[in-house]
């Protein structure tokens, strides 16, 4: 069964957050339907007609007024979920009956219980983690959204018997890559415009943050760089200006992303160390700490390079190398295989795990 062409999402705790005249603004103008049974203003349940007519899969949403309740938000109201998914079910004429539920810890469990024993598939839409197996609540299948729209899930049901029963297959989990979707020229101003906009907020913030810490900062090291680390190293940062490391802040410069920190501090060396000094501020600061460099792995230099024999560099583990490489950043990382493309050279690579 293909819904692939159909676009909907579940108006979820996250969304209430923003209040609802912005969230009716900009649904008003896209391509997804946002739907939630027990809160007015929204479209309850969307049925899709599939095989010339007659299959008919109904999707419906609920949002738990507990959560309101959670993220302080004062300005919505939510009513009973398990009745509004009740009076939809009873009400609409259905084959399959897939909901989606925004709660949290118990409640789901609750609300399945409530209302949900007639799903073929239910959706936790709250729960943000990112797997690829289904779970079984009150004995239905449970799948978990992923959380950042980092990753795409498809599901098959399959109808097994004559009589309206239907199984529901193991959940396929892709990563979404920038090549698998066709961009749109509307959609590609839009992203554009947010991104200036974006960047000239991060770089007033990267500011006002640098002023905070420098009259706060007590440091106990130094960031030196990789021309400081070669003259006892040379060899050693030979071999790396050959790796992607040495190259990592070209990736954020080709995506025009050199002033996002939440990027930047895997492709520069010692950002946000609150125990250092001269660690990355901005290409138009201190430039000569950008890429991952020798002290972005064994920790500042400063003290070593003061008394090189009685004070040894930071060990590189694989929770080291797990700090940026890491499931949402890149989930194909291999420790001891990734190590060997950038172990020095002429040393064997570290064994070191977690």
């Amino acid at each position: 069964m293909d819904l692939s062409r159909f676009n909907l999402a579940g108006f979820g705790a996250w969304d209430a957050k923003l209040g609802l005249p912005a969230i009716h603004k900009v649904s008003d103008h896209a391509a997804t339907d946002l739907i939630c049974a027990n809160i007015k203003g929204f479209v309850p349940f969307l049925r899709f007609n599939k095989d010339s007519g007659k299959l008919k899969v109904l999707v419906t949403s609920v949002l738990d007024p507990q959560l309101l309740e959670t993220f302080k938000i004062k300005d919505i109201a939510a009513s009973n979920p398990i009745k509004a998914v009740n009076r939809i079910k009873k009400s609409i004429k259905h084959d399959i009956f897939i909901l989606i539920i925004h709660a949290q810890g118990e409640r789901i469990h609750e609300i399945i219980t409530g209302c949900g024993m007639d799903a073929d598939l239910i959706i936790d839409g709250e729960t943000g983690k990112v797997d690829n197996k289904t779970r079984i609540i009150a004995g239905k299948p449970v799948v978990s959204s992923n959380f950042g729209g980092k990753y795409l899930t498809y599901i098959d049901i399959v109808k097994t018997g004559q009589n309206g029963v239907f199984s529901v297959g193991q959940p396929v989990l892709t990563r979404v890559k920038a090549k698998l979707v066709t961009p749109e020229p509307e959609m590609e101003a839009l992203v554009a415009k947010y991104e200036a906009e974006r960047r000239e907020i991060l770089r007033q913030e990267r500011e006002r943050r640098e002023r905070a810490m420098m009259k706060k900062r007590k440091p106990k090291n130094i960031y030196l760089g990789s021309k400081w680390c070669s003259r006892c190293h040379q060899s050693i940062v030979e071999s790396w200006q050959k790796t992607r490391h040495a190259k990592a802040i070209h990736t954020l410069e080709r995506k025009n992303k050199v002033h996002d920190p939440e990027c930047l501090v895997c492709h520069v060396t010692g950002m946000q160390d609150k125990n250092a000094v001269n660690g990355f501020v901005s290409m138009d600061v201190n430039a000569s700490m950008a890429n991952v460099q020798c002290e972005a792995c064994h920790g500042p230099g400063g003290r070593h390079a003061q008394k090189p024999h009685e004070i040894k560099m930071v060990p590189v583990s694989e929770k080291t190398c797990r700090n940026c490489h890491n499931h949402d950043t890149d989930p194909e990382f291999s420790y001891q295989h990734d190590l060997t493309i950038i172990k020095h050279d002429g040393e064997d690579v570290p064994v070191q795990s977690k």
